[in-house]
């Protein structure tokens, strides 16, 4: 791996693939840097201590890390150890309206383990196994096999980590139905009108909702309140935005939905354990435009 002083790190795929893997043993040491893919560690081997955005992760045998786009990480591993690294792009799978409508909770999962997730640990270490067998071998469909395994993966995340599935099987099918179509028009509502003023009323109408009927849905689709989800959607949005060199704080709080610098830098420090100015200034040095280069990185 290439590092300079630029923690930003732009990685390269295969031709024609949108999946990374690579494999790391023994003793080594990443420096704290960040690149617009998600990445999946998976501990096969000893274990290794991930730092992310400021708080420490020990990842054990069979521990499986998740780290969103832009997130700055590092990683320090002894001997005897050894790590499946997974990168991809993550649009493989918040393009995909099923996914959409929970986009906002799956980004606040960090550890799948088998002591934290018994029930699905490991169904999800098979199918990382399975991916990693798919990359280096000769499969023909490869690509697409990978795909479909790691699909499967967020699939049975989803699935224990929202309560929607759970709680809508106890209505009537019609009535299930209606509500998947209400909120699935709510949340690309969302997607697309972020940076206004949202309040719970005019989202609530959209579905032709109560107040109350559309908040207590709401936290039983998505695990978190109405707040909490527009909050998570326009701190993504800022983390982009925060990448323009051109675009003052201020701007990307506006740009952001924010109606105040303060709200933002609160929100933000809640978010990501540090301020916009701090995570600007921690993905740039002096020359902000200058990718650091890798084919397969940490």
């Amino acid at each position: 791996m290439k590092l300079t002083s630029n923690p930003l790190e732009q990685l390269v795929f295969d031709s024609g693939y949108y999946i990374n893997v690579n494999l790391s043993e023994n003793d080594v040491s990443f420096s704290p840097h960040w690149h617009r893919e998600t990445e999946v560690i998976l501990c096969l081997q000893g274990e290794c201590c991930v730092n992310l955005n400021g708080t420490s992760y020990s990842i054990n045998t069979g521990d499986i890390l998740f780290i969103s786009p832009g997130n700055l990480h590092s990683l320090s591993a002894p001997d005897h150890s050894e790590r499946m690294i997974l990168q991809f792009d993550y649009s493989l799978i918040n393009n995909l309206k099923d996914f959409n409508l929970f986009s906002a909770v799956l980004q606040f999962i960090t550890i799948i383990s088998s002591k934290l997730d018994p029930d699905i640990h490991t169904d999800i270490y098979n199918l990382m196994l399975d991916i990693r067998s798919e990359y280096f071998g000769d499969n023909e469909f490869k690509n697409a096999v990978m795909y479909v395994k790691l699909l499967s993966i967020y699939i049975l995340i989803a699935k224990k980590y929202t309560k929607a599935t759970s709680h809508l099987k106890k209505i009537p099918q019609n009535k299930y139905q209606d509500y998947m179509n209400k909120f699935s028009y709510i949340f690309n509502y969302i997607e697309e009108h972020y940076a206004e003023n949202l309040t719970l009323e005019q989202l609530a109408g959209l579905g032709g909702f109560s107040r109350f009927h559309f908040s207590r849905l709401f936290k039983k689709f998505t695990n978190m309140s109405l707040t909490e989800y527009i909050n998570c959607k326009r701190i993504s949005k800022a983390e982009v935005l925060l990448l323009n060199p051109s675009l003052s704080i201020t701007e990307v709080a506006l740009q952001s939905g924010f109606n105040s610098l303060s709200s933002f830098n609160r929100v933000f420090r809640a978010h990501k354990n540090c301020s916009p100015k701090e995570f600007k200034k921690l993905r740039y040095t002096s020359d902000p435009l200058q990718d650091t280069d890798v084919r397969t990185t940490l």
